[in-house]
This record gives C-alpha cells, sequence and structure tokens, in this order.
C-alpha cells in the first residue's frame, strides 16, 4: 500500500497536482512501511512544502537523528540546508551543509559542498572557504551526475583564483624578506619557522581526529576476519570487497595516521626524492619551499639547529640580486593582474579588482609594466565618473606610447574587460566582425604570450581558428581547435569548436551562421556599440524546427542579470528540475551572457512537447 501511494503521489507531480500528491505522501509516511519509502515521502513533502511549513525542519532533524535514517543523514541535512537557506538563515544552513558533508554516501555529501562554497561566496563574500568546499564538492561528485560538469568547471575557476593568490602572496611574502635588514630577515624567518611548524602540527592533530571519529569504535581487521571464516571465502578477494577495502583504509589510519603515498617511510633522506613523488595534489597549500624542507612534526623536534638549517634553507629562495628580484616581481605582477580579471570577470567583484589594482600600484611604483594595466584597469571600473579622466589623462601623459594609450587615442573604447588579456579578445573580436580575419589571426599570434593559460584563451582560439576558416585555411584552424577542446572542454565555445572542427574533418570549409564567435554574427551590419542585445542578435539561418530521429532538445532561459542574482536562478531551477522532472536527470549549466544576462542551458529533452512542458512548468 505505502508504495501504491508514493508512486501515486509521482504521478500527481507529474499532473502538476501538488495537493493531491501532498496528501499521496503523507499515507505514504503514516503507514510507515520501511525506510526508504518513509524518507522519499518526507523528503517529497520537503520539496512541495518548501519553508512555508514551520513543522518540517523539525521533523527532518527528528529522522536525522533516528538510527533507522542513519543512511539517509546526508539527504536529510542537505535538505535542511535548502530551507534554512530558503528562509535567509544561512548560517544555519551551513551547519546542516557540513552535516551533510560529512555523512552518508550519496551524491548529496558532494551538492552539500556545493551550496555551501555558494553561500560563502555568495552571501559571506569568503573566496577561501568557498574555494575549500567546491574543490570537495568536485572530488566528490560522480562522474556521470547532472551537474558534475557544472561542478567541475566552477571547481577549476577557484582552482586558479587559490593557485594566483598563493603565488601573489609568496611573491609579495619574498620581495618583502629581500629588502629587509639581515637581522630583520632572520628574526622573520624564526618567527615563520615557528607558525609553520605549529600549523603542521595542529593540522595533523585535527586529521587524526577526523580519522578516528570516521573509524568505527572496533574496527574489524578484514585479514583476520577472512582467516577466521572456518574455511569458507565469506567475501572472496579482499580487493573486491569496497566494504573490506573502506574497514582496510579506516584501520591503517587508526593505526599510522593520514599518511602520503610513499615507498619507505623510515628512510631519513627524503630530500633526494624528486619533488614529484612526494608531492600531494590535494594540499593546496603545499609551498615551493616544503618539497625541499624537512619539517619538524612538532615544536618538540624544533631544537636551535634545525632552526638554523631551515633558515639555510629558507633563504635560499629569497632573492638577492637584481634579476632574481626582477624575475619574482614578474610572478607577483602577472598573479595581481589575473586575480584582478578574475574578480571583475568571473566573480562579478570589482571593488575587489579595483583595490588589488590599487594595491599593485603601490607595490611596483618603479614597473610601468604595472602601473599601465593598473590605470587602464582602474579606468574601466570607474568609467562614467570624474576618477576615470584622471587615471586616463595620467594614463596617456606618463605612458604615451603603450598599447592602452594607443587604444584610448584610437577612439576611446572602453572595453568591459580590465586587463590586458581580456581586452586582446575584445579588439580580436572587433577585426572579426568587421571581417578584418587576418588581423584577427597576426595579432592573435603576436600576442598569445599574454593570453595563453589565461580565462580568455578559449575565446580567442576559437577566433582565431575561425578566421583561419574565412581565409580558407582549414589545416590551421583544426590544431587550434582540437587545443580548445583538449585544455578547456567546459568552456561556452566549447560546442561551438566542436561542430565546426566536425565539419572541417569532413572537408566542409564553410562556416555556418551558429559557429560565428560569440556577441554578434559577422552578417550583421548593425555598427558595433559595445553594447549588445542577446535577441537582437539572433539570426536563425538555416535553422529548422523538424528534428532528426533520436535527436535531442535543449531548453535555454535568458533572464536579465538585474532582476535575479545567479545563485538564486540556480537554487530555483534545481528545485524546479528535482520536484517536477527529477526522473529525467536534467543537466543544467549557468553562464554570464555579455555582462547582462543569465543563460541557463538545460538538457536534454526527447521532443518538443516535453521541452514546452518544462517551459510552461518553469
Amino acid at each position: 500500500r505505502a508504495r501504491g501511494y508514493y508512486l501515486l503521489g509521482q504521478l500527481y507531480l507529474h499532473q502538476n497536482q501538488p495537493a493531491l500528491a501532498e496528501a499521496a505522501f503523507q499515507k505514504v509516511f503514516r503507514l510507515n512501511a520501511n525506510n526508504a519509502l518513509a524518507f522519499q515521502s518526507q523528503f517529497q513533502l520537503s520539496l512541495l512544502r518548501g519553508a512555508s511549513d514551520p513543522r518540517l525542519i523539525r521533523r527532518l532533524e527528528k529522522m536525522a537523528q533516528t538510527a533507522r535514517y542513519e543512511d539517509y543523514r546526508d539527504q536529510i541535512y542537505y535538505r535542511m540546508g535548502q530551507l534554512y537557506a530558503e528562509k535567509g538563515q544561512y548560517e544555519a544552513a551551513l551547519q546542516a551543509y557540513r552535516k551533510a558533508g560529512s555523512a552518508g554516501q550519496s551524491p548529496a555529501r558532494a551538492l552539500a559542498h556545493y551550496e555551501a562554497g555558494n553561500l560563502y561566496f555568495s552571501k559571506f563574500e569568503n573566496l577561501e572557504a568557498a574555494q575549500k568546499h567546491y574543490d570537495t564538492a568536485a572530488t566528490l561528485i560522480p562522474e556521470k551526475h547532472p551537474r558534475a560538469s557544472e561542478i567541475k568547471a566552477l571547481q577549476a575557476r577557484f582552482k586558479e583564483y587559490a593557485l594566483l593568490k598563493e603565488r601573489l602572496t609568496r611573491s609579495d611574502s619574498l620581495l618583502r624578506l629581500a629588502e629587509m635588514t639581515p637581522e630583520e630577515r632572520d628574526r622573520a624567518l624564526e618567527t615563520y619557522i615557528q607558525t609553520e611548524v605549529t600549523r603542521r602540527a595542529i593540522e595533523k592533530a585535527r586529521k587524526a581526529q577526523e580519522a578516528a571519529g570516521s573509524a568505527p569504535t572496533t574496527p574489524p581487521n578484514p585479514f583476520l576476519q577472512q582467516s577466521s571464516q572456518s574455511g569458507a571465502r565469506a567475501s572472496g578477494f579482499y580487493f573486491d570487497n569496497p566494504i573490506q577495502i573502506t574497514n582496510g583504509r579506516q584501520e591503517f589510519v587508526r593505526l599510522w595516521g593520514d599518511r602520503p603515498d610513499e615507498d619507505h617511510w623510515r628512510r631519513r633522506n627524503k630530500a633526494a626524492l624528486p619533488a614529484a613523488d612526494r608531492s600531494d595534489p590535494a594540499k593546496t597549500r603545499q609551498e615551493a619551499d616544503s618539497l625541499t624542507v624537512e619539517w619538524p612534526e612538532d615544536m618538540a623536534q624544533l631544537t636551535p639547529q634545525r632552526v638554523q638549517e631551515l633558515k639555510k634553507k629558507l633563504s635560499a629562495t629569497i632573492p638577492h640580486n637584481p634579476a632574481q628580484k626582477r624575475a619574482v616581481e614578474d610572478t607577483l605582477l602577472a598573479s595581481a593582474i589575473g586575480l584582478a580579471q578574475l574578480y571583475t570577470e568571473v566573480f562579478s567583484r570589482p571593488d575587489s579588482a579595483r583595490r588589488l589594482y590599487q594595491w599593485l600600484r603601490q607595490r611596483l611604483p618603479h614597473r610601468s609594466e604595472a602601473q599601465v594595466p593598473a590605470l587602464y584597469g582602474l579606468y574601466v571600473l570607474s568609467r562614467g565618473t570624474p576618477e576615470a579622466e584622471t587615471y586616463k589623462h595620467e594614463l596617456l601623459h606618463k605612458y604615451p606610447e603603450s598599447e592602452y594609450a594607443r587604444l584610448l587615442l584610437a577612439g576611446g573604447k572602453a572595453f568591459t574587460p580590465t586587463t590586458a588579456t581580456l581586452d586582446i579578445h575584445e579588439a580580436l573580436l572587433r577585426s572579426y566582425q568587421e571581417g578584418e580575419y587576418e588581423t584577427v589571426v597576426a595579432f592573435g599570434e603576436a600576442t598569445q604570450d599574454r593570453w595563453r593559460g589565461t580565462p580568455s584563451e578559449p575565446g580567442i582560439l576559437y577566433l582565431i581558428a575561425a578566421a583561419h576558416v574565412h581565409r580558407k585555411e582549414p589545416h590551421k584552424a583544426k590544431p587550434l581547435l582540437q587545443t580548445l577542446l583538449e585544455k578547456h572542454p567546459q568552456s561556452s565555445c566549447a560546442p561551438l569548436a566542436t561542430k565546426l572542427l566536425d565539419r572541417l574533418n569532413r572537408g566542409q570549409t564553410e562556416l555556418l551562421a551558429e559557429a560565428q564567435p560569440v556577441s554578434s554574427p559577422a552578417s550583421n551590419t548593425t555598427p558595433y556599440t559595445g553594447q549588445s542585445s542577446p535577441v537582437g542578435e539572433a539570426n536563425f539561418s538555416g535553422f529548422s524546427a523538424q528534428t532528426r530521429p533520436g535527436e535531442t532538445i535543449l531548453v535555454v532561459l535568458l533572464v536579465p542579470k538585474d532582476k535575479i542574482p545567479s545563485e538564486t536562478l540556480k537554487q530555483h531551477l534545481a528545485r524546479s528540475n528535482e520536484r517536477l522532472f527529477g526522473e529525467q536527470r536534467l543537466n543544467m549549466v549557468v553562464f554570464l551572457y555579455n555582462n547582462t544576462h543569465h543563460l541557463a542551458y538545460i538538457a536534454q529533452f526527447p521532443d518538443y512537447r516535453s521541452a514546452e512542458a518544462y517551459i510552461q512548468a518553469i
């Protein structure tokens, strides 16, 4: 009976009759048939009622504390976190997400870390905490989960942020140490050594505590269990049994601690090993000196002799001559520019970008390579204010021969991006739209050392490849498209690159309208003004309402950026997808389009009727 009512509730949901569905799910819970149905009925009720039912969170909390629902705790706490977030209780939501992230084995565990990262990013503006949660979510999410690509793409952005910030902090620290007197440097190194050893000891104790908390009270020894099965082979070969492998791993951590993979732990001369043999890619805090310095495990081992040894090794990383200092300054400069670009383009944090540009000007006043892009970035961020004219005047008078000065003198075009790499992308796009394909290729290749490895790389690669196609040079376009797909499979232009490469491989060298680079089609004769209307730029040439057998339908939602925050839109769509179309496992990604609209891309529907039903439901 309980299963019948549960299926009935699902049918009512498909018919968009929430009241009848709610009544059916309530009957399932009252019948109390089994753990799975009782949990699923409560979960469906929570999706239907949302945060409007004050008793719902208490009921879910009670379920989480009940032993019979132990296997569902991650899903329960994940749903509680969503309810708290809907009510604006973000601290409580974070607490629930943390509990979900440390319980159970379902995808809800990864999604809880993902939502916690969203809260830290959008509500608390703590990018470091958000980055850690996104990293964990990307590690835990199953490869075939509908949101795996979205989570991993976001993690890649934040991983880039963490790397740039680490480089910036390290370069700045090395330069400050180089500027100190020998006595000041000696005291600073001693303080750093004591702080680092203390931090490592605390981190080691925390990991040991987590390992002890996750291990069973009396952890079984899988080898002893197998040998005591009275001659039977209980669970078969040990490494074919995931439960025994998990128990064995927990037993190892309990006895020996959480160790990195090494061939022999007792060998003392570990510094002789190549760095790649001992580095752990999961430890993003690992610094270059950590690969060559053998740190004591606790303060008791930090003898005066060890302190002197550590000082000597750390001193070797500090720049001592002008060439070394300039190399460190170059790293600091590139990291600061890249970080400002992420703040503006990806994270929508213009104030953080502005502060970083101002800091860069003060930090490297003697380097024009720092002053010019910082001035231009401040000019763009301050556009429309008196400060913008001040920055523009200083840029034109102090650095009249710079690329940025020539850019302003050529028409005063203030591009949306704030860094050199994005200026290059906009300049190439404008040249492409004006049919100057030779300029696109030549300028793109001449500036590749500045946009390689930046967020603008996929867009620039596609622009150059498309220009080669227009110039009847498909053999030069193919390697660029292959590089784009290999290095940036999650980028917004990857689908276009896939289609274009497929056509070129089939010998079709004509560029379709749908394969034109983003912003506006090449055939559009409207003058370029820097502003674009997503609807007005649509080009439907070659578009057909007829589908081929097996062809799926995609739904794209375009929402003005000023109407709703990106994270609110994602949460609304995710809840609606789960509540109304859960069995279809829809894939959803939300992009920022032209810095004016949110573009939600939802896949996939078998026919137009299903797609239309989805649009009406949303």
